[in-house]
């Protein structure tokens, strides 16, 4: 990886505890609200897991009873895993079509980020940023390679902005 220790964010602690997602999808399977479709196969990209969860009910008699079930849960804060080769469109339309995917992000290269001791050490993501170009016949054109942190790729997907600080 081409990135130095010193460019990426410090580590940030995590809580043991998973919460609920803060990502919903849509009926297409896509994160909402995000300007890049990013369907639900990236759940553990996003570190969204099901996991199994304990419940302490009363009953009608006063005895506590635990109860496990299934929900889907995401690490507090996530620790990102965006892998090489991983391809995410955006939803912006290519004029004069009905076609999404305006925008193209494709990883190069990518490591993790990792969960030592209640601390995420931030992994990183390299990406090649590819636009529509109409013509005959049309195209993908390269606008720059990206190098940045996992999380500031999360935040690239939201936004569909590139992030000021990823090194090109």
């Amino acid at each position: 990886m081409d990135t130095e220790d010193e460019d990426l964010p410090k580590p940030t602690e995590r809580n043991t505890k998973r919460r609920v997602p803060e990502v919903t999808f849509d009926d297409e399977g896509c994160a909402v609200g995000w300007a890049f479709r990013v369907p639900k196969a990236f759940r553990p990209a996003l570190d969204i897991v099901f996991s199994e969860r304990v419940k302490t009910i009363t009953n009608a008699d006063g005895e506590k009873v635990k109860r496990r079930y299934q929900e889907w849960t995401e690490g507090a804060p996530p620790a990102f895993a965006f892998r090489e080769n991983d391809l995410l469109g955006s939803r912006e339309m290519i004029a004069g079509t009905k076609e999404l995917n305006r925008f193209l992000a494709k990883i190069t290269q990518a490591s993790p980020d990792k969960v030592e001791q209640k601390l995420i050490q931030p992994g990183s993501v390299g990406f090649k940023f590819f636009e529509w170009q109409p013509g005959e016949p049309g195209s993908y054109v390269e606008e720059g390679f990206y190098i940045c942190a996992q999380a500031t790729f999360v935040d690239f997907l939201r936004s569909g902005v590139v992030p000021a600080d990823a090194k090109q």
